[in-house]
């Protein structure tokens, strides 16, 4: 057996220990006692645990300031791009520590100062390439790539030499060449930092006297062994003597190993980073370092087999030291102990081992007997073999888990522990592995593993642990969720938001360590503008609550004030009233939207956005399954209060939120047409009602609902039939409390008054529900006239009660309350503004505007909120409201001028302008209009376009009207003349006024010549006549032809992207409309104030305010609340949401399977496609071929044939020929014969 590789036998050992640590099952209940007490004190730790980072910050701090020196080196790269070199630096940091310096204050400015954050894993790669020089380049180049591979992946920080030389160079190449390029796509870190004492470096005499920040610049042509490796990202500088840099150097990575190893990751967690140490080759003193390693650190160690020195010599001793046929009674066998010599002979230098060799001994029996934190890798040394490597990643994890199982008596605490490294590596391929056979898991075991996954974002291990049986309700207690929040990161929107809410403290001014639920409580209410209320803010919560009744609602929010939107999809699905917690994010991701704009956050900002639309159409899609089962219900839905989240309503949800889809869906307009006509039957006429605006009496013939139509679903009982869920029979006692229970219900708007509403009697109607809107209505039109004459009428004074407080009926009598008003003022204006003092018909006006300030005063007390201010602000959001603030404020400001004399004409032009503000209110009623009212949007669209076209043609009517009287009118006096030539004149023209008048044909001038002055009259005022035409054309063109266009482009852009959402656009203004005057008092200006002093004194006298913090409503009215619902009645609504909750998730995700189905049928589709075409190609190319092949046989026949006849041509022509010769050479000698006889 070859000197440098380890039996395979060992390794297959030590692959069947890791494996069957895998597979090991939680033990008893009485083991699991002991969990839940180390679970119990860990608790009880946490208080102390977030307060040792204040403290770890002090010491970084002083750390710093005793003396570690830092700076950057700059490395000079060259590129050559078409035959010219450019040149570029990179940037790296390093930090210099003493000695004997704490390593804890380099790891703390590490994570600090240097902004790495806390490593997920370290590995270490220690010794160097003494004896690799027989491993192929093809094995070390797989090797060099599956370690950075790993650094990647895992997200570990990498500890080399980092000096540009052997192993150390390979290493940073192959970062640069695998891991830095796609860290950069990934927009993730690679950290790599070189550990190396200062004596080795050429530059060791600039970096030591450095007393500051310094900068080195290296040229790429003078790097060597004596420089700092560039492709690493930081360096940890020794200051040593140079007496012994080796030692220095292996002192200072064991130190710093040992330091990450106990260092605790966050403040949340309990456990150290993981460390690793892979050992290639190295010295006889790196045995020693990986005795202190193994032995006194416990840390675990990958041992390359086959990389020479130190790293075959442990290799070896794992292999026969530790075996039980070699330490028998303590002692090595003559054989093992010669073996051991030998291969200590073979790796280092004899003469410098010959006095350590019994120490080397024994620190390898002590390392080879620790088989836990030993893993030996075999590296190959054939270049077929270099594939068949095993993955270094899966070693690295081996060994981790290996480590982890050390001293663990029982399998739940090696599964609690293994668990915890693979949600640390974020391996959940692992998790999945190591709870494969596990059905359920308690909290206690995986408490630290689901904390870790919720702060890291890895929605997929919380899935997999809620999976497994996981209770959030045992899980989330109230110091649990304040950890949470205290992990929240500083680049966040929530982290500003908790900041800004803890300095009004002044001894709480740290996010980790002093943030309570309370700081979270007014964060969440700021954000939502009170229109939910958290749990943490109301009186039941307690500090001395330990569990939530609802964790989920709770592990929601707190995700979605992260802008975590999968992992609020998870918590959603687990928590109840889907509509409410859609809601409820939608706003709160919106108004973090709105104040990341102002801070100019894109990337947050994009964050926010999507998720406030992904809530919006959530909300949506989920009310559609509740109106599709049952409408009825999906009604009280929308205004019941919802308990669980906040006291908050759907509908004051969906208008904080502005999810103008929410609003124009049929279930909620359905449901703003009953409030929009009151207790008024929906067939009555609207002649009729116009008629008994004008004479009363006419109610008498008036249509009222029925008893049924207005029965509060939450108070009747429900008995199946069948699947129809519309079906609902009635308690005959609950008809009675029909009044009460609705007025309740109507309440449930955001600030809605009660009505004193009255019914006509008790005759029951049938119950159409299940059936289409139209045919719905048609019906129920048919059965009131049938029995029309069946029912008893109600009392005129009940009908004038139930006509007066109808939202419509306020609605008309406020319109034509203000029509009057503004007839009486264009009258005082036009005719009666003579006298200087004020006339009877002046006071009425004013009277009537005062009524007209009490009402916008009390729609401000009316908003929620803790401050006057506060609801103030709210109150302005509304358009029309900031109209009414300028009317008030311009209207006083008038009529102060109008008492005086002397000011009366400005007074009159204030009032004018008033007047006309008083008027454009008046578009405020085309809202109730569905033709009319998108109007309305496009008229504010086109004005925010009309402030931008104003912008840019001011730019050019200046420019113009500067340059006009520069050139035509030089030396004109009178800065209100130059002023109006420059703005009034250029702006007329643009409206075809093109024409000087006669007033500017001359002017008077001034003019020193010497110490003389001389006054006279031009005869000519004009000058540069021809120039002043050719600028005038030019203007002209511009602003008629190009700016106007643009405007008009501008316009129809406004227009077209209104048209195509009318109806949401007018259904949203039509909801704000309903919800106005159904807040509106009955009676309209100027008698309205007789309702206001009736408000005041309820008020006043049944002091609203407490009882509405006592119930907890915060959508009830500021002046009366009346809530009088049945909790059963509640609760089975509540339960029905839920079911109806369930139903679409499930449908949902029976779709999505459909989906993932039918692209797996479409790409099975094509494949088969893809193959039938395939084999057809391939019988066409057999058959070409196969014709191929006959057409060249039959060619090769052809040719044979030719050949032979051919041949056959040929012979008897050669024997002709031959004869032919063979005659004329006999011709020839026979006349050469007769010559010579001549001759």
């Amino acid at each position: 057996m070859d000197q440098h590789t380890v039996p395979m036998s060992y390794i297959e050992q030590q692959r069947r220990i890791s494996l069957a640590d895998l597979s090991l099952t939680l033990t008893s209940s009485a083991d699991m006692a002991e969990e839940q007490t180390a679970s119990t004190e860990e608790q009880n730790r946490m208080a102390s645990a977030m307060a040792s980072d204040e403290q770890d910050g002090n010491r970084e701090q002083s750390g710093i300031a005793n003396g570690l020196r830092h700076g950057t080196i700059r490395f000079k790269n060259q590129i050559s791009q078409n035959n010219r070199v450019s040149s570029y630096y990179r940037r790296r940091e390093f930090v210099i520590v003493d000695e004997d310096n704490d390593i804890f204050q380099t790891a703390q400015y590490l994570t600090k100062q240097w902004q790495l954050g806390e490593p997920k894993l370290v590995i270490s790669l220690v010794g160097g390439y003494r004896g690799i020089k027989h491993v192929s380049s093809t094995v070390k180049k797989t090797f060099l790539r599956e370690l950075a591979n790993a650094a990647l992946s895992t997200g570990a920080w990498l500890t080399t030499g980092g000096l540009y030389s052997g192993m150390t160079k390979d290493v940073g190449e192959s970062l640069r060449d695998y891991a830095i390029g796609r860290a950069m796509a990934q927009r993730r870190k690679v950290v790599a930092i070189g550990i190396t004492p200062i004596s080795v470096l050429k530059e060791k005499e600039k970096i030591s006297n450095a007393t500051s920040e310094i900068s080195i610049t290296i040229d790429p042509n003078e790097l060597g062994s004596q420089h700092l490796d560039p492709n690493h990202t930081h360096y940890l500088l020794i200051n040593d003597d140079g007496s012994d840099h080796t030692r220095v150097k292996i002192a200072a990575q064991s130190k710093f190993l040992k330091t990450i190893a106990i260092k605790r990751m966050e403040s949340y967690t309990r456990s150290g980073v993981p460390v690793v140490c892979i050992v290639v080759g190295g010295g006889h003193r790196r045995i020693k370092s990986v005795h202190e390693t193994v032995v006194e650190n416990k840390i675990p160690v990958i041992i390359l087999d086959g990389s020479g020195g130190a790293a075959n010599v442990l290799a070896f001793a794992c292999c026969k030291l530790g075996m039980k046929d070699a330490n028998k009674n303590g002692h090595l066998s003559v054989e093992t102990a010669n073996e051991f010599k030998a291969q200590l002979s073979s790796a280092f230098d004899s003469e410098k081992i010959k006095s350590s060799h019994i120490e080397l001994t024994k620190l390898c029996r002590e390392i080879a007997e620790r088989k836990s934190l030993v893993t030996v890798l075999p590296l190959n040394g054939d270049d077929d073999k270099a594939d068949s490597s095993t993955n270094l990643e899966e070693n690295i994890l081996t060994a981790l888990l290996k480590a982890k199982n050390q001293g663990k008596l029982h399998a739940s605490g090696q599964n609690s522990d293994q668990l915890h490294l693979a949600t640390v590596l974020n391996r959940i391929d692992l998790a999945q592995r190591l709870l494969q056979k596990e059905k359920t898991l308690k909290v206690t075991e995986v408490r630290q593993s689901l904390r870790l996954a919720l702060v890291k974002d890895q929605v997929e291990f919380v899935r997999l642990f809620l999976n497994k049986g996981i209770s959030l309700y045992e899980y989330l207690t109230e110091q649990e969720l304040i950890c949470l929040y205290r992990t929240v990161k500083s680049d966040s929107m929530l982290y500003e938001l908790l900041s800004e809410e803890l300095e009004r403290y002044p001894d709480r001014n740290s996010v980790q360590t002093n943030v309570n639920l309370k700081d979270v409580g007014n964060v969440i209410n700021d954000l939502t503008e009170w229109s939910f209320k958290p749990l943490y803010l109301q009186e039941t919560f307690t500090d001395d609550v330990d569990r939530f009744s609802n964790p989920s609602r709770e592990l929601f929010i707190w995700a979605v004030l992260q802008g975590r939107l999968e992992m609020a999809i998870l918590f959603w699905h687990e928590s109840k009233a889907p509509i409410g917690g859609a809601l409820v994010a939608s706003k709160l991701l919106k108004e973090m939207a709105a104040r990341e704009s102002n801070l100019h956050e894109t990337r947050r900002l994009t964050r926010y956005e999507e998720g406030g639309r992904l809530f919006d159409k959530l909300a949506v899609e989920v009310l559609s399954e509740y109106y599709t089962s049952d409408r009825k219900l999906t009604t009280l839905t929308l205004v019941r209060v919802l308990h669980t989240w906040g006291s908050a309503i759907c509908l004051a949800l969906a208008h904080t939120a502005h999810n103008m889809e929410f609003v124009a869906h049929p279930a909620v307009q359905n449901m703003l047409k009953e409030f929009w006509m009151g207790n008024l039957s929906i067939s009555n006429p609207r002649w009729k009602i116009w008629i008994c605006l004008v004479f009363p009496p006419a109610l008498l013939c008036i249509r009222l609902k029925m008893k049924e139509e207005e029965v509060d679903p939450l108070v009747v009982k429900r008995l199946p039939r069948g699947r129809n869920t519309g079906d609902i029979k009635l308690r005959r006692p609950q008809l009675m409390r029909t009044f009460s229970i609705r007025r309740s219900v109507l309440s449930l708007l955001p600030g809605l008054p009660h009505r004193n509403d009255e019914t006509d009697g008790e005759t029951s109607s049938p119950n159409f529900t299940g059936l289409p809107l139209r045919e719905l209505n048609r019906r129920k039109r048919i059965w009131f006239a049938e029995h029309e004459n069946e029912k008893p009428r109600a009392s005129l004074r009940r009908r004038v009660s139930t006509f007066f407080y109808v939202p419509l009926v306020i609605f008309l009598y406020n319109v034509f309350s203000r029509i009057v008003f503004l007839g009486l003022f264009s009258y005082i204006l036009l005719l009666g503004f003579e006298s200087k003092y004020p006339s009877v018909i002046e006071y009425v006006l004013l009277a009537w505007f005062f009524t007209l300030c009490i009402e916008l005063i009390r729609q401000v007390l009316w908003e929620v909120g803790p401050t006057f201010l506060y609801r103030l602000s709210i109150w302005t959001h509304y358009f029309w409201n900031k109209v009414d603030i300028c009317k008030i404020v311009v209207f006083i400001t008038g009529y102060v001028l109008r008492c005086f004399p002397h000011t009366m004409p400005e007074g009159r032009i204030l009032l004018a302008l008033s007047l006309v503000i008083f008027y454009i209110r008046l578009l405020h009623i085309f809202s109730a209009n569905k033709h009319l009212g998108p109007k309305l949007v496009m008229i504010e669209g086109m004005f925010a376009d009309l402030l931008v076209f104003v912008s840019i043609l001011l730019v050019f009517l200046t420019s113009y009207g500067v340059a006009r009287e520069a050139i035509l009118y030089p030396g004109r006096s009178g800065v209100s003349n130059v002023l109006e030539s420059i703005f009034y004149r250029p702006y007329l023209q643009i409206f075809g006024e093109l024409l000087e008048t006669n007033d500017d044909e001359c002017y008077t001038y001034t003019r020193e010549v010497g110490n003389a002055t001389h006054t006279g009259i031009e005869e000519t005022c004009q000058q540069n006549a021809w120039f002043g035409t050719i600028l005038l054309s030019i203007y002209l063109f511009l602003s008629n032809v190009l700016l106007l266009n643009l405007l008009i482009a501008m316009f129809n852009f406004t227009f077209v992207a209104v048209q195509e959402k009318t109806d949401i656009h007018w259904k949203w203004q039509r909801f704000k409309l309903i919800t106005e005057y159904h807040k509106r008092p009955v009676l309209a200006p100027p008698f309205i104030i007789i309702s206001h002093i009736i408000l005041l004194v309820i008020g006043l006298f049944n002091k609203l305010r407490k009882m509405c913090q006592k119930c907890g409503c915060t959508g009830c009215d500021k002046f009366s609340c009346k809530a009088s619902q049945s909790d059963t009645s509640i609760d089975e609504l509540a339960i029905w949401e839920s079911v109806k909750g369930e139903d679409y998730l499930a449908k949902k995700r029976q779709k999505e399977q459909e989906n993932t189905s039918r692209k797996l049928q479409n790409n099975e589709n094509r494949l088969l496609e893809i193959s039938t075409h395939v084999t057809r190609i391939e019988q066409q190319v057999k058959e070409e071929m196969t014709a191929v092949k006959e057409q060249l046989k039959t060619m090769q026949s052809l040719l044979v044939a030719t050949m032979s006849q051919l041949h056959q041509q040929s012979q008897p022509s050669r024997e002709s020929n031959v004869a032919n010769m063979t005659r004329q050479s006999q011709l020839s000698t026979e006349s050469n014969v007769e010559e010579e006889d001549l001759q």
